[in-house]
């Protein structure tokens, strides 16, 4: 296949996710308008149950994003036969994250937030939402196995529906869970969390429905079989699976530590820094988007034996995230007082959050080619890479050096507060798509030594 063609088929996979991703977006930014307009209390608890919800989400996420380019491998080699396998093994293994989630939601993340010493109204806002949205997770994990199924057999553009369904329930169901109406309480932001369960279990609807039309499209045949544990299936899908889980959180934990070292410097520094990793949230999910397109394409690329094609598809990703990166950090630079005036207005405020931006426009580089690299190393079943490396990363490089750097220079020790974090995010970036690079490249040669000996083979 050309490189032009090629280029179309990451385009047709990347585009439907990253439209999903806007909705999924919408869908928390709703949480944050319906409590905001209940309630400075309601707010400050969404956004802490938020916080702590999406730690459990992220991973959750992260680990059953393993079942897409396990089920591609074995499309493109023909072995459909495995497929309700891998199924059987994700419905055991999502009962076990089910356990674990529900108790990190009951148990963990109360007791977490109590240490904050948050004031105890906004902590029964949040913890009354913690405890609805408990109802949410076993439709979250349904969710995420139809969905990596669907994308993986056929096609992400199913993933839209499930987005605008999300969005479209989402909406009113908050507004009658945290206002009110005739003969249904006014809940404040903790309906927010109510509002989510019924949420969830209608984006779970939708996806079970594209999954068993994918399933009789394909001629899968599921039964009573599929369903036995197998330790070896479980065990490479917990491999292929669990280092993505715990990247995401290593990755959410440094985000975190650099908010609470931030916070102390006052309302003008904590306010630039937010502006600033709201807009690179928005900006990462384009190469998000890109790297589950590579994964898919590159896994049945492999399961079909075309090495070379695999080879291409990681290629045509990283090109494409790079083009589209330097696009978009062009545009930061340019308008990074415009986009800063979006969020503040102060003009000290201004002027800091419109400094931060012009970091980030270089923040986006190696965060796109990072994440597109990423999606081919889950093609080539070596997400350990992964964790390894944003483990090394983050904590003994990016932090240390951000940390220094920000209380080391500027008069004062505060002046470069937030800019020495983000130059160490930087640096981390960096230096993860370059040892994502070297592990992707080892990966390529050790599966192409394989499929050599496998060809001479007597």
């Amino acid at each position: 296949m050309s490189w032009r063609a090629e280029a179309g088929q990451l385009f047709r996979l990347a585009m439907p996710v990253f439209v999903t991703q806007i909705f999924m977006a919408l869908m928390f930014a709703s949480d944050t308008v319906m409590a905001g307009r209940a309630g400075a209390n309601d707010l400050a608890g969404v956004a802490m149950a938020l916080s702590m919800s999406m730690i459990a989400l992220s991973m959750q996420s992260g680990f059953f994003s393993a079942l897409t380019p396990l089920l591609s491998h074995d499309l493109g080699s023909g072995q459909l036969a495995r497929i309700p396998q891998w199924l059987g093994q994700a419905i055991w293994l999502g009962a076990g994250w089910l356990l674990l989630s529900v108790s990190y939601h009951l148990l963990l993340a109360p007791w977490i937030m109590r240490q904050l010493g948050i004031s105890n109204e906004v902590y029964r806002v949040a913890q009354q939402y913690l405890v609805y949205f408990v109802w949410a997770i076993p439709a979250h994990i349904v969710f995420q196995i139809s969905r990596n199924l669907v994308e993986a057999l056929h096609s992400t553009f199913p993933s839209i529906w499930y987005g605008a369904t999300g969005l479209l329930v989402k909406v009113p169901l908050n507004y009658l869970c945290v206002f009110g109406y005739e003969a249904i309480p006014a809940m404040g932001g903790a309906g927010c969390g109510l509002a989510a369960v019924f949420v969830y279990w209608a984006m779970a609807a939708v996806a079970l429905l594209s999954a068993w039309r994918v399933v009789r499209l394909q001629h899968v045949q599921l039964g009573r079989e599929s369903l036995r544990p197998q330790a070896a299936l479980q065990k490479q899908f917990v491999v292929n699976g669990l280092p993505v889980a715990f990247g995401l959180l290593s990755e959410m934990l440094v985000f975190t530590v650099i908010a609470a070292l931030i916070v102390t410097e006052g309302a003008r520094v904590m306010s630039a820094h937010q502006v600033a990793y709201s807009l690179v949230g928005v900006f990462y999910l384009l190469p998000f988007s890109i790297g589950c397109a590579v994964a898919i394409r590159a896994s049945r690329k492999l399961g079909e034996g075309d090495q070379e094609a695999a080879r291409l598809v990681c290629r045509m990703g990283a090109w494409f995230g790079l083009g589209i990166a330097s696009v978009t950090a062009a545009a930061t630079w340019s308008f990074r007082d415009q986009l800063a005036g979006l969020f503040v207005t102060e003009p000290a405020t201004l002027a800091l959050a419109a400094q931060l931006l012009a970091l980030c426009a270089l923040y986006q580089i190696p965060d796109s080619l990072r994440d597109v690299i990423g999606g081919s190393l889950r093609a080539y079943k070596a997400t350990g890479v992964l964790f390894k490396a944003v483990l090394v990363t983050n904590w003994l490089i990016g932090l240390p050096l951000g940390y220094v750097l920000a209380r080391g220079l500027g008069q004062g020790g505060s002046d470069w507060v937030p800019q020495g974090y983000w130059v160490g995010l930087i640096v981390t970036l960096a230096a993860n798509a370059a040892l994502f690079q070297m592990g992707l490249l080892r990966a390529q040669r050790r599966n192409e030594s394989v499929a050599l000996t496998a060809t001479v083979a007597p």
